[in-house]
């Protein structure tokens, strides 16, 4: 098994230099052409959906025991 793992971290931290200067350089981030991650994408990596999801049970659940309105 073979980890890139030096890899995955400076083409990481290449891109972030890339987008802080860029941001810089303009106005406004609206300016910024670099391509991102979407919010979905990040929201997903971090199970975000799974966590809403969750949190939604258990307000169904303190409702029902009558600790909610």
């Amino acid at each position: 098994m073979v980890i890139y793992a030096n890899q995955s971290l400076r083409a990481a931290h290449n891109i972030m230099l890339k987008v802080l200067q860029e941001t810089l350089e303009k106005e406004s981030l609206d300016q910024v052409n670099i391509e991102l991650s979407s919010m979905n994408d990040i929201f997903k990596l971090q199970e975000m959906y799974k966590i809403n999801d969750q949190e939604e049970m258990i307000k169904k659940n303190l409702k029902k025991m009558g600790y909610m309105n």
